[in-house]
């Protein structure tokens, strides 16, 4: 997996699609990517063609998008002047927050389950947006979305859970006050690549 970050006007829906495109073709530059046993240069031309062609992206029933006829999955998240995309060959997630003055405690109470509430109380403002962007990215993973089901990201010792199946959940430094999270199957480190 990669994650491609782009600093600039955030761009929201179809006008965010040739920005992941862009991320997409450098995702093929910059990982191994897997043929799949077909003739890895035929197959690497026939993606690129697509992507030159500007792929068909298309949105699940729960609004999640993704490439019509491209062996890619990928992730969108924004927030004020930050775009991240996470880009692999398998299923993933991203979110990204900027901290903002809130009812942590009530949100919390409201929207996380009893342990993750208890662990946002204990930790505050950074506990309320670690857990917050690792719910974002799981239901992004899945396609059901921040409101879908999801177990308990925290245990019973107050410990962040980092492994749900198969897939993995972090947290990734940005700046003061930024949170992000990922998750997905590949275990960290996620380069982050300038576009």
């Amino acid at each position: 997996m990669r994650i491609f970050l782009y600093e600039g006007k955030t761009l929201h829906g179809e006008a965010s699609y040739p920005l992941i495109i862009h991320a997409a073709e450098r995702y093929l530059e910059s990982a191994e990517f897997d043929m799949a046993g077909d003739e890895p240069d035929e197959k690497l031309d026939e993606i690129y063609m697509k992507l030159a062609r500007g792929p068909e992206i298309l949105l699940s029933e729960k609004g999640k998008p993704y490439f019509s006829d491209i062996p890619l999955e990928f992730s969108v998240s924004n927030c004020e002047d930050m775009w991240m995309c996470a880009i692999s060959e398998k299923p993933c997630g991203i979110d990204i927050q900027v901290s903002k003055r809130a009812p942590h405690d009530k949100i919390a109470t409201r929207f996380f389950k009893a342990n993750e509430a208890e662990y946002a109380k204990v930790f505050g403002e950074a506990g309320f947006f670690t857990l917050w962007t690792r719910r974002e990215a799981y239901g992004k993973m899945t396609g059901e979305g921040f409101w879908g089901e999801a177990p308990e990201l925290v245990d019973k010792d107050m410990n962040l859970v980092e492994k749900i199946g198969d897939f993995h959940l972090s947290d990734i430094e940005v700046g003061d006050g930024i949170y992000c999270a990922v998750c997905t199957c590949d275990p960290a480190p996620y380069p982050i690549i300038l576009i």
